[in-house]
């Protein structure tokens, strides 16, 4: 794919408060997909916190039938410091996810996502300013979408997101690091590498229609 991406932040000295607003455009073959996100994080008090806004709209063409996704919702969550460089966060995300094939929507209504999430994070970064130059990021986690959250689809998710930066010479830093998913349960994403590339799933008229080799 091939991505454009815009991003401003704006920082305490420290980098314990910090808002981030950010927009990307990907595009493939097949379609293009556009995502915006606005977030403020606060570290300065004894028990911080996190919001984040985010909307995802994306549109392409799978296997000659047109597919479009829009989710829009926000994630609001508590962080509690363990120690200078590790914290624990335990928060609340909802998110509607609209997806049409043609002109035929995947549910009567739109379904909900609404999950409890708890993670936890190392994180020792060094750099100027708000540039990082040394140290890593790692953050490990779980989401559980229930019924009691507000989600009309019921999966576990477990997450990891790792960065390593090193700075190489002077301002130029290389940049390392992965991240990823695993999903389970009724409504579990797809996890087959075909799937995620270039199929889906879904029900219609209480059957499943398979686009996946």
């Amino acid at each position: 794919p091939l991505i454009f991406s815009n991003g401003a932040i704006a920082s305490t000295l420290t980098g314990k408060q910090r808002i981030v607003a950010s927009a990307d455009l990907t595009g493939t073959m097949d379609g293009t997909r556009v995502q915006a996100n606005v977030g403020y994080r606060n570290l300065a008090t004894p028990i911080g916190f996190v919001v984040d806004v985010f909307n995802i709209y994306s549109e392409f063409e799978e296997r000659g039938v047109d597919r479009e996704e829009h989710q829009i919702g926000f994630f609001a969550g508590t962080i509690v410091p363990l120690d200078p460089y590790r914290w624990f966060t335990i928060g609340y995300t909802l998110y509607e996810n609209r997806i049409k094939f043609e002109d035929e929507d995947l549910h009567n209504t739109d379904p909900r996502n609404g999950a409890l999430v708890v993670a936890l994070t190392h994180q020792n970064v060094t750099g100027r300013g708000i540039n990082p130059s040394g140290g890593f990021s790692a953050t490990g986690g779980a989401a559980w979408y229930r019924d009691f959250f507000g989600s009309q689809e019921i999966r576990n998710v477990y997450f990891w997101r790792y960065r390593q930066y090193i700075e190489v010479w002077e301002d130029l830093v290389l940049a390392l690091g992965s991240s990823g998913h695993i999903s389970t349960g009724r409504d579990a994403d797809v996890q087959d590498v075909a799937g995620v590339v270039r199929g889906y799933r879904y029900k219609v008229g209480g059957y499943e229609r398979d686009f996946v080799n």
